[in-house]
């Protein structure tokens, strides 16, 4: 963020166009749509001064959202209390500027930087609305005091055009694109008609994520049998009844058609056997049942929530009373009669409540299960990127009756998007992944921006995924090390002609006493090839380590790059090689996914993978033992209660 406001100054020089259209003018431009050059002349006539006005009701925007932020520091809902914040936010120099003739930007900057950490809380709206406008106000403050700002204005105006049509004739030139989104960021903080921007971003970004899942494989991980024996007690028609039923069934999952969201929906079939005992005014009545058990529940999942339907379930239960017990013989023929002519009432009334039963247990798996997934999603998701301010343009899931998927546009108004749309992949897939590289950019800004990662973090982090090279374990005789992100651009790749480059992106790199605080580049490029049984990534070359602001290094400097090759040599490791891809937790049964298609060309990486079954002697344990597998992992099926009658 401090670059983002420091840029606020730095983004008026008008040297770096100039060159822009020295570049721009080397290559044949392509055409606009009409509506892209309608709203380039639109753009041009209306230049909006930045006036004290508006300045004034920025700063009264940034009033009212402190004070909305103010009243949540009271609250005492946050986990630190108010003056701890207050300190954080260097709350006591932005009040003395909000009421200063000619605020300080540099002190504003403090807090607003503080307010894009990765510190829990800050992804609160009240947060995220005060920061929002307390950038608005800066950049607003900052343009009011640029000396010919309209022609500053016209002039990028000019930029942003013949980058544009460099664009159109050359889709894959990622160095326009970034000087696109450049400029775009320039157009918006100085407070312009922002038509313009959205107009161009519609017209030249695609998404740059695009997954599928197919029905299957999302039901392989849902599916899974009843079979459950259980104590009841009921009442029906004022008989109190104990026994023990045996539920069986399975429980399925459909993916119903929607284009806005995601309908997953949860399916309950089976039947309930039971011998059961009831008692009323002295008789004891031996019965034997068996319901029938119906119930579906929706999981709706939209762009940033999780919703579900109301449950609906039904249950038919057929009664079959073979004994009575009572007092005397009158009593008991009686009892007969009264069994036979309320048969069908007291079958309806267990019915009901056989559903209702039913239908509160598949709220609650379900609630659970959402519990689960809603909790992942706002930890390592949701809560992040809003605290970063870099929520996705979009976000959308969608349904078939064969398929979920999701797209994603992660780009910023100056970050650049996919430029050409996603490749195709042959149909009939389990699971379809096309990434674009300005995805991994841009994500990785939000998630790793000024982010330091030491040598017991990456450990921590390495052996989730096997083995950890010896090169980077660590121990007390190896003087500890770490790599601080640079906050824009963290990590970038490549996917160009069948070949793969990473690239991390440092600002400060430290082992043991000695650190270096510039600008470092470490890569490492491989050629991807598609195996037998999976992929083959060979890399090409050795990691290189680049100083990208030094043109000579000193004695320090050469030391600490030879370390920093030797640990990223082990992190970027010769050869990877990959056969199938397993699946986790509730998917791990099944099976592995055998990997069909691979392509690393015209910045898109595409993959698709088809399920492929566990070999048979794996699956020869009977319907019992996987149950009784299933509940040692904690995983049991769904429990399902059946109402009985006399």
């Amino acid at each position: 963020m401090r670059n983002r406001v420091q840029s606020a100054r730095m983004a008026w020089s008008g040297a770096a166009g100039w060159i822009l259209l020295v570049v721009v003018g080397a290559v044949p431009a392509g055409a606009l749509p009409p509506e892209l050059e309608q709203a380039f002349e639109f753009a041009k006539g209306h230049f909006r001064p930045v006036t004290a006005a508006r300045v004034a009701e920025a700063r009264d925007a940034v009033v009212q959202s402190a004070a909305a932020l103010e009243r949540l520091l009271r609250s005492g809902e946050l986990t630190e209390d108010e003056a701890t914040w207050k300190e954080y936010l260097h709350w006591k120099t932005l009040q003395e500027q909000l009421k200063a003739e000619q605020p300080d930007a540099r002190a504003l900057g403090r807090t607003a930087v503080r307010l894009y950490r990765h510190k829990e809380g800050l992804h609160l709206k009240p947060f995220t609305e005060f920061r929002d406008r307390l950038v608005d106000w800066i950049n607003l403050e900052v343009a009011a005091r640029q000396k010919n700002l309209k022609q500053t204005y016209l002039t990028r105006l000019d930029q942003l055009k013949q980058l544009c049509e460099q664009l159109e004739a050359d889709p894959s030139d990622a160095a326009t694109a970034e000087r696109i989104g450049a400029l775009l960021g320039f157009i918006q903080r100085t407070g312009q008609d922002v038509t313009l921007v959205d107009k161009v971003r519609a017209a030249l970004w695609h998404d740059n994520l695009y997954a599928e899942v197919s029905s299957k494989l999302a039901s392989a991980g849902i599916e899974e049998p009843i079979d459950e024996k259980m104590t009841i007690r009921d009442c029906i028609m004022g008989t109190s009844i104990e026994g023990t039923a045996h539920t069986t069934g399975t429980v399925k999952l459909a993916t119903i058609p929607c284009e806005d969201r995601a309908v997953l929906r949860l399916l309950v079939d089976g039947e309930a056997a039971s011998e059961n005992t009831g008692w009323q005014r002295g008789v004891t009545i031996w019965s034997n049942s068996l319901t029938t058990l119906a119930a579906e529940m929706d999981v709706l999942v939209s762009g940033d929530r999780f919703d579900t339907s109301v449950v609906k379930a039904g249950a038919a239960t057929s009664t079959n009373v073979y004994a009575l017990s009572a007092r005397s013989c009158f009593v008991e023929k009686i009892a007969w009669r009264r069994v036979a002519k309320t048969k069908w009432k007291a079958e309806e009334e267990a019915s009901a409540h056989a559903a209702e039963r039913l239908a509160g247990q598949v709220e609650e798996r379900v609630t659970e299960l959402l519990g689960e997934a809603e909790q992942g999603f706002d930890e390592k998701f949701r809560a992040p990127l809003l605290r970063r301010g870099e929520w996705p343009s979009r976000l959308q899931f969608a349904s078939t009756d064969k398929s979920v998927s999701v797209r994603f546009l992660q780009a910023n108004v100056t970050q650049p998007a996919a430029t050409i749309p996603m490749p195709k992949v042959a149909q009939g897939r389990d699971l379809v992944v096309r990434l674009h590289e300005t995805f991994i950019a841009n994500f990785s800004r939000a998630i790793l921006g000024n982010w330091t990662l030491t040598d017991e973090r990456l450990v921590k982090l390495l052996s989730q995924f096997g083995d950890i090279p010896e090169e980077l374990k660590t121990s007390p005789d190896k003087a500890p090390w770490s790599i601080t992100f640079s906050a824009t651009k963290p990590v970038s790749a490549t996917f160009r002609d069948g070949k793969v480059e990473f690239a991390i992106f440092g600002r400060r790199f430290e082992q043991g006493s000695n650190y270096i605080e510039s600008p470092i580049r470490l890569s490492a490029t491989y050629r991807v090839t598609r195996t037998k049984e999976g992929a083959r990534l060979v890399r090409d070359g050795d990691v290189v380590v680049k100083f990208t602001r030094l043109k000579r290094l000193g004695p320090t400097q050469i030391a600490l790059r030879t370390v920093m090759r030797a640990k990223f040599e082990a992190l970027f490791k010769p050869e990877f090689e990959t056969k199938g891809l397993e699946l986790p937790g509730r998917w791990e049964k099944a099976g592995d996914l055998h990997l069909e298609e691979l392509v690393a060309n015209q910045g898109w990486l595409a993959l698709s993978w088809t399920m492929k079954a566990k070999p048979a002697a794996s699956q020869t344990a009977s319907a019992d033992d996987a149950v009784q597998e299933e509940r040692a992992d904690g995983t049991s099926p769904l429990d399902v209660q059946v109402a009985n009658t006399d």
